[in-house]
């Protein structure tokens, strides 16, 4: 008898589950106990100049106390480390989904999650080659995770309370750390990943790999993503960089 349903358990391995959580944890701990240290009650009120003129009188529409801005990069970096920890490391046993191959001729598919509520479905058709994953790839993923996990948000606003001699080195470090977080936030915590195998695919010398890139190009999906890309870009570039 043809059994169409199977089962698999993932191993996770707890040594690069501990690693991860002292990679991560650490530095946001560090980077919190760092914003106390300058946290006070003033009321933020900062003019916005674009192109030499003062735009809506204020970065804040209405006067914000500046603890709200501390929750708030404790909630953009605490978002980010949560969702690595829980969808990618599973540091805890409940949070290692199950992977579900099933076929049947009206599904003929692997799930990864719940049978009934899969977090990833994949269509047993759409697996048309296998490549081998090196553990080279593996530690580039795992330093591509543990990079983008970094508390980046606390850290811009312990660099605002310094008040370095050196504005230019600050204001260097401020804007990387805030694009950073920007775009994490907005692309998600595997944007670095993505665009890696982005940028092997777009410098591939194989005809195979190409036409992929080509037949990706053609697809609706693209042209929104597109657009979506050069409006986000536009409007950095206009109201973000001249400030």
């Amino acid at each position: 008898q043809i059994n169409l349903k199977s089962e698999f358990k993932l191993v996770c391995d707890p040594h690069w589950q501990y690693r991860f959580i002292i990679y991560t944890f650490f530095p946001f701990a560090i980077a919190l106990a760092w914003n106390l240290s300058y946290l006070n009650d003033h009321i933020l009120y900062t003019p916005l100049k674009l192109y030499g003129k003062e735009w809506f009188g204020a970065v804040w529409l209405f006067p914000v106390p500046s603890v709200f801005i501390f929750f708030l990069a404790i909630a953009l970096d605490l978002r980010i480390i949560y969702n690595v920890a829980r969808n990618v490391i599973c540091i805890l046993s409940r949070w290692i989904p199950n992977i579900y191959l099933d076929l049947h001729p009206e599904k003929n598919c692997l799930n990864i999650g719940h049978p009934r509520n899969p977090q990833l479905y994949i269509p047993l058709h759409a697996m048309e080659e296998t490549s081998r994953f090196e553990k080279r790839h593996v530690i580039l993923v795992a330093a591509a995770y543990v990079l983008v996990c970094q508390p980046y948000a606390l850290t811009t606003l312990a660099l605002t309370s310094l008040r370095l001699d050196f504005y230019e080195i600050e204001r260097i470090l401020i804007s990387i750390f805030g694009l950073v977080t920007f775009f994490r936030t907005l692309l998600g915590a595997d944007f670095l990943i993505k665009l890696g195998i982005g940028l092997t695919f777009l410098f591939a010398k194989s005809g195979h790999h190409r036409n992929q890139v080509g037949h990706a190009l053609r697809h609706r999906r693209t042209k929104y993503i597109l657009i979506y890309g050069l409006s986000i870009t536009f409007l950095f570039a206009i109201f973000i960089l001249p400030s």
